[in-house]
């Protein structure tokens, strides 16, 4: 896996006006939170809403004694990764009993999906961001058609962040089970396996992901956000109300509004001024 370094975009929503007062507080701490305190929720793999998504093939045998072989050699080779020895034959008989105990874990299709996020969740957490601000489906599915924003991260070796690009496919990536036991179930072999990787119908939202160890809230570095576009569509007061937050947390951004292009299907933006407070601009 190598990191990319660059300008990437995250598209988000305005709270819904029609909401509930607690659903839409709630949603409108959350954008503050970005900017106030520069939090941002990275997900774990387990909770992304496409169904496909971070779900391989688990390759798993119908001959009980092939699926024992193999976790047996994986347990082996991760033993003697983590001790730099192959394990003693004295061993040999504690090995055996573990080696069962897994087999029982993995007795149905439900269960070896269980270990299999819980492999994943455990050594990795995503926030999903595009290389791109100018496409137009991402600004009708994650701004609410065109009423949203998009927040444009600079990730730089220097910002402690790092993106990496999706793969899209056309198949399912595929992941031996038993190797969830040996040295191959190291983070970056899960990630590369399954959480990189997406259906080709999902190309056109040109997706990069950041990383974490672990799901939750996390803020990021000082300077990394540098651009806030507002889609055609924004409401004008919500335009004011979030340059508002900006000015208060003193987070000086460079802001920008959608236009259509004049003849092609295509997104234009233009420089806006802060309507709340000029001298930011």
């Amino acid at each position: 896996m190598s990191p990319e370094y660059g300008s990437f975009y995250r598209y988000r929503s305005f709270p819904d006006e029609n909401a509930s007062g607690e659903h839409r507080d709630e949603a409108e701490s959350r954008i503050r939170a970005m900017f106030e305190d520069r939090t941002f929720w990275f997900a774990a793999p387990s909770s992304l809403n496409d169904p496909f998504d971070c779900r391989p093939v688990l390759l798993w045998s119908d001959d009980e004694a092939e699926n024992r072989f193999h976790i047996d050699q994986a347990w082996r080779e991760g033993f003697e990764r983590d001790h730099g020895v192959a394990p003693p034959s004295d061993m040999d008989r504690e090995i055996d009993a573990h080696v069962t105990n897994i087999l029982a874990e993995l007795s149905t299709q439900a269960s070896r999906n269980a270990v299999f996020w819980r492999a994943v969740d455990e050594r990795t957490a995503v926030l999903c961001l595009s290389r791109r601000w100018d496409i137009i489906q991402q600004w009708t599915y994650y701004a609410r058609e065109h009423t949203g924003f998009c927040i444009e991260f600079a990730i730089d070796e220097q910002s402690e962040l790092a993106a990496f690009a999706i793969d899209y496919v056309q198949e399912r990536p595929a992941v031996e089970v038993a190797s969830l036991y040996g040295p191959n179930a190291s983070t970056e072999n899960l990630i590369g396996s399954s959480v990189l990787k997406k259906a080709e119908t999902w190309q056109h939202e040109a997706e990069v992901r950041v990383l974490q160890h672990q799901s939750g809230n996390v803020r990021i570095p000082q300077g990394v956000l540098k651009s806030v576009t507002f889609g055609i569509n924004s409401p004008q007061d919500r335009i004011a109300w979030l340059q508002t937050i900006c000015e208060d947390a003193q987070l000086k951004l460079d802001f920008y509004r959608c236009v259509m292009d004049d003849w092609r299907f295509a997104l234009q933006r233009e420089p806006l001024q802060n309507q709340m407070c000029p001298w930011l601009t």
